[in-house]
């Protein structure tokens, strides 16, 4: 199971192939929340086979246009005025609207849309829980930035702390919903967390009241959630963490699932890579060490090149001598563009090793020695 391909099963089917068999091009339109949600799934040519022709933002100006309007949203005050804002009682921006909640839309706000002019456009109104960004197939983001607010400063200076843990609650919640999972919930001793707990549960318990089936199946063992603050591990933040993607991301210039490295040089790096995918959480020694013996590897298994081979193999390290690592990656790099059949293995060997090399070099300007001094703090040594 991908969390990925989970949030964009559930806006293919519930969205997009629901809406295709309305006839006519339609505009997609999205808060910042969605669009991040739907960009980690889906890429433009993918939404426009369904028919949508446009996609704009929810908080900018847009023109009037004779259409469908798909709307995909969180559902706070803020968006629903600007919802409402499209259709007056005359003249609208859209012909009709078709509104999909991130996460269940609180009943106040509901009855406003009810009471409005628009509410004669509308003609789905329906709630998604996919209110969280899924980052990796078993990683995902709740974009909680103001959190440690919430846990760490008192009560009386944080403004409107019980409806904010309600939100990260709400979108807790979408996730358990999404994995089709009823978990069993833990949770470290605190007095915030014991709140997003309880309020966890609550949502998960009225969700299943209406869809009984929720966490069930055959051979399917009750899951758990563990709720912990960053008071359990307060020293981890302060280390410089040495696996591959975490030094991508502390060393390189990282943006959209693209990294920066040796000047203009750029590679795409999502789950889609199968290389970057199983060394990306691998300590960045084991990551040098292995990929010779892998690039080996591929190439033995190309018979046609037999010349590199006997050229250029002699000096991968085996398995048996991976700490003799005397391999110049530039004759790999080489090896690896005399693969045009294979370029897209070709691609991802030859980014895997300059980002290796660009991360070591970077590294050894003496991030080694401040992460020596790191762990010795960190340890509490003299």
């Amino acid at each position: 199971m991908s969390m990925i391909s989970e949030v964009g099963s559930s806006l293919r089917k519930y969205v997009f192939e629901k809406l295709s068999k309305t006839p006519g091009w339609k505009v997609l339109i999205m808060d910042d929340a969605a669009t991040r949600v739907l960009s980690s799934c889906f890429k433009m040519q993918d939404i426009t086979e369904y028919g949508v022709t446009l996609v704009e933002s929810l908080n900018c100006k847009r023109q009037k246009l004779n259409m469908h309007a798909i709307y995909i949203m969180r559902p706070r005050r803020a968006e629903i005025e600007l919802l409402l804002q499209d259709f007056p009682e005359s003249n609208p921006t859209y012909s009709a609207a078709h509104v999909f909640f991130l996460s269940s839309c609180p009943n106040d706000l509901l009855n406003q849309i009810i009471a409005s002019q628009a509410v004669r456009r509308i003609m789905n109104m329906i709630q998604l829980s996919v209110d969280f960004i899924p980052l990796e197939s078993h990683l995902y983001s709740l974009e909680a930035t103001e959190s440690a607010q919430l846990y760490f400063l008192p009560s009386d200076i944080v403004h409107d702390k019980l409806s904010r843990i309600d939100q990260i609650a709400e979108q807790l919640a979408s996730v358990c919903i999404t994995l089709q999972e009823y978990p069993k919930i833990c949770y470290q001793k605190t007095e915030s967390n014991l709140e997003l707990a309880r309020l966890v549960q609550v949502k998960l318990d009225t969700y299943k009241s209406d869809n009984p089936i929720l966490g069930q199946g055959s051979h399917k063992d009750q899951s758990l959630l563990l709720i912990v603050d960053r008071s359990l591990d307060p020293v981890t933040p302060l280390l410089h963490e040495l696996t591959l993607q975490a030094m991508c991301y502390d060393l390189l210039t990282v943006e959209e699932n693209t990294i920066e490295y040796s000047g203009n040089r750029k590679a795409n790096v999502a789950d889609g890579d199968a290389l970057w995918k199983e060394f990306r959480h691998q300590h960045v020694a084991d990551v040098t060490r292995a990929l010779p013996q892998r690039v080996r590897e591929f190439a033995e298994s190309k018979k046609q090149f037999v010349e590199f081979e006997e050229a250029n193999l002699d000096n991968v390290p085996s398995k048996e001598d991976t700490n003799k690592n005397t391999v110049d990656i530039r004759d790999l790099s080489d090896l690896i563009k005399r693969m045009p059949q294979y370029q897209t293995e070709s691609a991802s060997y030859a980014a895997a090793y300059h980002i290796v090399e660009t991360c070591m070099a970077t590294f050894k300007k003496g991030v080694d020695k401040l992460c020596e001094i790191e762990q010795v703090i960190s340890l509490k040594r003299e």
